[in-house]
């Protein structure tokens, strides 16, 4: 796209400054105290990694969301400027509405003060507040701290007590959940909304952040997964075992929304099923392309971890 004269840094600034302040503003007034929780999936199912995105988190655990897929979609500007997404492999996934879907996500709490900063970092998607269930067999973790805030005190006692009542059932997954709330999950947005929202409009907010490293459209149906980005993604459900793996290869979609990542990913390893063959057809690529973006080394792990021959307690090594 085109660019007329761009106006001075601090213009940009300012529109980056109110709208992030505006965000900002609305999702701190639908939680109550000092603190956020935030609803992670993708890599940040994998602890460090999330802590990696935010040091300051507290109370790191398990969960699910209802009515939700994943789907690769969005062009990664950060794995583009790093040079490892390519080609048409350059997509990572967002959060889409889909009723017979649900995700296993994971659940933290960051201090309402950093909210800016988590919104400015996930520009590029949707923040929208949904209905969670928390699983009843993970670690209390960072709520047992002597420097615990006063929320994570009245979190653990509204645990008990749901935990005295016997929870609820978590549905397809077998696994029961113990306490609900509300949770800010970064969802699907659009190029429209981003240049609109994230960035007042700003033409030239909108070069210095995306245009100068990459000219095509952000959300897109027509691309495919990074290998890297899926690989890290598949190490974090790994390790959390078989039913955290089956929901991302079958609740994530190619940016068509109609091919799983399961199917995807047996097409990159180029053994399709016959009951997913049908499917895989529907492919615009071949799988010698897929040769071109992924390794030997990253299809012989991606075959270990798709055919389950990787027992989650030994993914961690796995992990980066």
């Amino acid at each position: 796209m085109g660019f007329g004269p761009r106006p001075p840094a601090a213009s940009a600034s300012t529109a980056a400054a109110a709208a992030i302040s505006t965000q900002a503003s609305a999702a701190s007034s639908m939680r109550s105290g000092d603190v956020v929780t935030i609803c992670g999936f993708a890599s940040l199912m994998d602890e460090v990694s999330a802590r990696e995105a935010t040091p300051s988190l507290r109370h790191f655990r398990l969960g699910r969301v209802d009515g939700h897929c994943r789907v690769f979609n969005l062009a990664s500007i950060l794995n583009i400027r790093r040079g490892v997404a390519r080609g048409d492999r350059i997509a990572s996934c967002t959060a889409v509405r889909r009723e017979e879907c649900h995700l296993r996500v994971c659940l933290y709490e960051v201090p309402a003060a950093e909210l800016p900063a988590l919104l400015l970092r996930e520009a590029r998607l949707k923040p929208q507040f949904v209905t969670y269930t928390e699983d009843d067999d993970t670690e209390d973790g960072d709520a047992e701290d002597d420097d615990a805030e006063d929320d994570d005190t009245e979190d653990a006692h509204r645990r008990a007590e749901s935990a005295r009542e016997g929870g609820g059932e978590g549905g397809g997954d077998n696994q029961r959940s113990r306490l609900g709330g509300s949770a800010l999950l970064f969802t699907r947005s659009s190029d429209a909304e981003y240049l609109a929202e994230r960035c007042g409009g700003n033409l030239a907010m909108y070069h210095d952040e995306v245009g100068r490293f990459y000219s095509g459209a952000l959300y897109r149906r027509d691309i495919l997964p990074i290998p890297a980005y899926t690989l890290r993604c598949l190490r974090a459900y790994a390790a959390l075992g078989a039913a955290h793996l089956d929901n991302f290869l079958d609740a994530s979609f190619l940016g068509d929304e109609r091919t799983s990542l399961r199917v995807h990913l047996r097409d990159v390893l180029g053994g399709v099923s016959e009951a997913a063959d049908e499917q895989a057809r529907t492919l615009e690529t071949g799988r010698g392309e897929h040769c071109e973006y992924w390794s030997d080394e990253q299809r012989e792990e991606l075959r270990r971890i798709i055919c389950y021959e990787i027992e989650s307690e030994d993914c961690s090594k796995y992990l980066i």
